[in-house]
């Protein structure tokens, strides 16, 4: 063959691969893009506004396993049952299996308002999954809502076991402990997070996390 022919040929193939690989990126980035977006609205403590960029790129959101993650746990979060079981139905074509598929089932089942129901399943998952807080987070939120405090309180000891430096968990566990005066759990876990460089300038928290080692201290010194 002519070499330059084979050059021209060789450059059309290394363009072409370009161009291929250039488009993939940009399919990826697409639908990678509201997902990326609906995280920073969640992580600004904004769901309602992460769940409309969910529910407006839900075709593009639902192609990936983070996506199906996030809209589990959006949706899951503000009881919006049509929206979670809409995501429930487009990632089991998928085949998306995983705690988080019992963490958005249990939430379509407290958006129907079967608690119990939904307590069952994630005891279920949580026997199935270990390693994985927020089946235990999700149990302890739904104890707490019915004021049964003693279950509530076991759930979030169990959710610190499975992951015992997972900030959120941790956070999430200071606060249940912290409103019902638990002090000697809430002191432990105020000196995890007392020394957390993201949480340092939060005087607010820092204040919470004092109080509660004050506390503790004078209950254990009566």
């Amino acid at each position: 063959m002519n070499p330059s022919i084979l050059k021209r040929a060789v450059i059309r193939g290394v363009i072409t691969g370009s161009l291929l690989a250039l488009v993939a990126w940009g399919i990826q980035h697409f639908r990678k893009a509201p997902m990326i977006e609906a995280q920073r609205e969640l992580q600004e403590h904004r769901p309602y506004h992460a769940a409309q960029l969910l529910k407006d790129h839900r075709s593009s959101v639902s192609q990936t396993q983070q996506g199906c993650a996030l809209a589990f746990r959006v949706f899951s979060q503000l009881k919006q049952g049509e929206d979670l079981g809409w995501y429930l139905e487009a990632c089991r074509s998928l085949s998306f299996l995983g705690p988080e598929l019992f963490l958005a089932q249990a939430g379509a089942l407290q958006a129907r308002s079967k608690d119990e129901e939904a307590v069952q399943l994630l005891q279920s998952a949580g026997a199935q999954y270990p390693g994985n807080p927020m089946v235990y987070v999700r149990l302890a939120q739904i104890f707490e809502e019915h004021q049964q405090t003693d279950k509530a309180k076991a759930s979030w000891r169990a959710a610190i076991d499975q992951a015992p430096n997972d900030g959120d968990t941790l956070l999430g566990a200071f606060a249940f402990y912290f409103a019902h005066k638990i002090w000697k759990e809430a002191a432990t876990v105020a000196q995890k997070l007392q020394v957390a460089p993201e949480l340092a300038k939060n005087q607010e928290l820092q204040n919470r996390f004092k109080t509660a080692l004050q506390e503790a201290a004078n209950a254990k010194s009566k």
